[in-house]
């Protein structure tokens, strides 16, 4: 299993909108609206890097309101619940 973070910046309020549909796939562990560059951050899981990589250009970039994301592959978790 495979642990990698999403990035995404969302146009103007449509951060629930996408928090929402995020919520709705098993994938997604956890999602945030955060402060900074970007407006959510979701922990996502999969198989593989493909698997990851189709949920995030299948699905999470073709949503309305989602104007870019940047994935991050986790490579070695220190501290946390892995239990998934």
């Amino acid at each position: 299993m495979m642990i990698a973070f999403v990035l995404i910046v969302t146009k103007p309020d449509t951060e629930e909108q996408i928090l929402s549909k995020l919520s709705e796939h098993e994938e997604v562990i956890e999602a945030h609206f955060v402060t900074g560059e970007f407006d959510i951050i979701a922990k996502v899981r999969g198989k593989d890097i493909r698997e990851i990589s189709e949920f995030v250009s299948k699905k999470i970039r073709t949503w309305e309101g989602v104007q870019r994301t940047v994935t991050a592959l986790s490579i070695k978790e220190i501290k946390g619940k892995s239990t998934y």
